[in-house]
């Protein structure tokens, strides 16, 4: 059995318990909230979507490609905004020509698609017994992904000819062989964008 001074310590030490027990009861804690982070995925969705707008087979306008993409992005929850772009198509034909695709996303998230070429010089080349004279070109192709989130990505695609001619790749430039006859080649990147030399 406690003392009197034991009882009122064993009564001190539970009002103190009830007390400290009703104050962290009426403390007020904070809930987490979800925030819809947009970053990295979003910025690269609005690259691939600018990207496919310039492949070659595509049909659809940016105005129909975005609108199936919002759809997209509705279902799958992925909280891409909406944003206004622009559309620019650059080209100059002759023997220092360039072209250019591009799609900016409110001016913050590029897709740039770049080429120029410049004329060399001519040669000669056999398949078979038939001589071939050929026009040879330096031709310097990239894309640039351009977003907040990364900065500014330069990518060099492989190209392949869909007619003839003669390609091979050093570093980061191509030398082009045009046949004589031909005024115009067209070519494909891996990303089936579609890149024309007009000489």
């Amino acid at each position: 059995m406690l003392d009197h001074e034991g009882q009122i310590f064993l009564v001190t030490v539970f009002l103190l318990a009830l007390l400290l027990t009703l104050s962290l009861g009426n403390l007020t804690f904070t809930k987490p909230r979800l925030v819809n982070y947009i970053g990295e995925l979003q910025s690269a969705e609005l690259i691939h979507l600018a990207r496919f707008y310039w492949e070659k087979n595509n049909n659809l306008s940016m105005q129909e490609l975005t609108k199936i993409f919002y759809h997209y992005d509705k279902l799958l929850k992925t909280n891409i905004q909406k944003y206004n772009y622009t559309i620019l198509r650059e080209f100059k034909r002759g023997e220092n020509g360039f072209g250019l695709y591009e799609i900016s996303f409110n001016n913050t998230i590029i897709f740039r698609c770049r080429w120029q070429w410049k004329f060399q010089n001519m040669y000669v080349s056999f398949s078979g017994r038939e001589a071939v004279i050929f026009k040879n070109y330096t031709l310097i192709y990239y894309h640039e992904y351009i977003a907040p989130q990364w900065g500014k990505i330069k990518v060099y695609p492989q190209i392949y000819a869909d007619q003839p001619a003669e390609i091979e790749k050093r570093n980061k430039f191509w030398t082009i062989g045009i046949p004589i006859e031909k005024e115009t080649l067209s070519l494909l990147d891996q990303y089936g964008i579609e890149i024309i030399i007009k000489g």
